[in-house]
């Protein structure tokens, strides 16, 4: 089963126990920092307004501040924004080795800020990306829409 994940700096808190024997398939869904054409490195973060896996244990609290739509947390998330674009290099990335997809790749999926989903092999180390595009973030932005997400990020595999 591929495992939805949000927060890309959480790969290792959230399949410890993954391995080169034991690999974890995962659809990653991120937002584009930055691209290095000579590496083919694409730099992802979390998208802003989705919670974070890293903080608290992303249970209904951390959940509430980042789905309401309220003025305050609206001006939260704008100035989070603002922050990450004044010190591009304030905030943690994840570096994933592109070079294997690097012909089904769109210049889109290499813009600053475009979100894009990934999905691949998570070995404890390494994410081996095997298919990658954009999507449109507007989907993202509604509580209910936001809510829906996590949900699915949380759903148990079939045995």
């Amino acid at each position: 089963m591929t495992k939805l994940v949000i927060d890309p700096l959480s790969l290792s808190q959230e399949f410890p126990d993954a391995s080169e024997t034991n690999s974890v398939k995962i659809k990653l869904l991120a937002q584009v920092v930055e691209y290095d054409n000579q590496s083919a490195i694409l730099k992802v973060t979390r998208m802003v307004n989705m919670p974070s896996c890293t903080e608290g244990d992303g249970g209904q609290e951390d959940q509430i501040g980042i789905s309401g739509v309220s003025s305050d947390e609206h001006e939260s998330m704008k100035s989070r924004e603002l922050a990450s674009q004044e010190a591009p290099g304030s905030h943690r990335t994840l570096s994933v080795n592109m070079f294997n997809v690097i012909n089904s790749m769109t210049a889109e999926m290499t813009y600053k800020g475009s979100a894009v989903s990934l999905i691949g092999f998570f070995n404890g180390e390494s994410f081996n990306v095997v298919d990658c595009y954009t999507f449109n973030p507007s989907f993202t932005m509604l509580k209910q829409d936001i809510q829906t997400i996590m949900d699915v990020r949380d759903l148990q595999a079939l045995n």
